[in-house]
């Protein structure tokens, strides 16, 4: 629900620069004074999306790979050889220690 929101609403639809990136407001420019005047200045630049921290964020998503869902054709690879079998012998051997604890 969170990034529905996220990439759904907010990265379209925010204002370039309402969250600047560290080091945008460098160098005491009016529009990074967070005064608001009650005239409209047109000096002020208009903020950029290289100043903005939303569109940095969206510009440094990286992707992942594609996953591919082919599989190899089958085929015969090679013929295994069967092994004689071979009879292995059952030596019935008693437990001397038949405690449940250990040894004293």
């Amino acid at each position: 629900m969170l990034l529905t929101v996220w990439f759904g609403v907010v990265v379209p639809l925010h204002p370039r620069g309402i969250i600047k990136l560290p080091g945008a407001c460098e160098g005491g420019r009016a529009c990074c004074q967070g005064s608001k005047s009650s005239r409209h200045d047109e000096s002020l630049p208009k903020p950029t999306s290289s100043d903005c921290a939303i569109c940095y964020f969206v510009a440094a998503l990286d992707l992942p790979p594609a996953i591919g869902m082919e599989l190899p054709k089958l085929g015969l690879v090679e013929e295994a050889i069967a092994t004689p079998q071979q009879v292995t012998p059952v030596i019935a051997q008693v437990d001397p220690i038949s405690e449940r604890g250990p040894p004293v």
